[in-house]
């Protein structure tokens, strides 16, 4: 069964300003959870985080609400991982 992709209009935008090669990266690992396990390869984040993931592109963190009950992945933030957590 395919989980709906969802972004905030803030992770649009920062995935709109990234290098087309990278947008397309990103937007490829969030197609594959679409299509099959979702947590698969997601991290879970700790602290006041800890209901979220992450997955990791290369030296990019894409942080996402898994809403199991819903099937969707809500994509919150893209950023580089020395930024993102900050």
């Amino acid at each position: 069964m395919a989980w709906l992709v969802k972004f905030t209009p803030t992770a649009e935008k920062q995935l709109d300003r990234l290098d087309p090669h990278l947008n397309a990266q990103i937007r490829a690992r969030l197609h594959d959870a679409s299509e099959g396990a979702p947590f698969l390869g997601a991290k879970p984040l700790r602290g006041k985080l800890r209901t979220l993931y992450r997955y990791r592109v290369d030296k990019w963190r894409v942080i996402v609400d898994i809403r199991r009950q819903e099937l969707v992945i809500v994509v919150l933030e893209v950023g580089r991982r020395d930024e993102i957590y900050s």
